[in-house]
């Protein structure tokens, strides 16, 4: 996984050049660090994606009834 990082230039941090294990040892404490750990972090995440499901809900249902309102209406453009 380390090589497919620094082959395709994926990651972080940025370069993972140097000897095997010290990379190792930074994608280690990279994951180790990870936002998701932290309580604030996580309850702010938790709620941005409640919001985020909401506002999908929203287009999807604005986007259906715009649809259905085209297709209601549409040869009356021409009228």
């Amino acid at each position: 996984m380390i090589h497919d990082i620094r082959v395709n230039s994926h990651g972080y941090p940025g370069s993972f050049e140097g000897p095997e294990e010290e990379n190792i040892r930074k994608w280690e404490r990279i994951l180790r660090n990870m936002m998701s750990d932290v309580p604030e972090y996580a309850e702010i995440s938790e709620r941005w994606l409640a919001a985020e499901g909401e506002l999908r809900e929203y287009r999807n249902r604005c986007l259906k009834q715009g649809m259905e309102l085209m297709t209601k209406y549409f040869w009356n453009l021409w009228d």
